[in-house]
C-alpha cells in the first residue's frame, strides 16, 4: 500500500520541465541544454546516467 504522498513530483524552471520523475518506473529527467546545468548534473557522485 502506498503512502498518501504525491508520487509523480516535477519541478519547473519558468514555464519549463526541468526536472521530471516517474516514479513507478524508478526514472527522472533532466530538460536542460545549460551547460553549467549538464556538468553540475553530471558531477553528483554516485548518480545512474543514461543520456539520449
Amino acid at each position: 500500500m502506498q503512502p498518501d504522498l504525491p508520487e509523480d513530483l516535477s519541478f519547473m524552471k519558468g514555464n519549463n520541465l526541468w526536472l521530471v520523475n516517474t516514479s513507478h518506473e524508478s526514472e527522472s529527467y533532466f530538460v536542460t541544454e545549460e551547460k553549467e546545468e549538464l556538468e553540475a548534473i553530471l558531477g553528483i557522485r554516485n548518480i545512474k546516467i543514461k543520456q539520449k
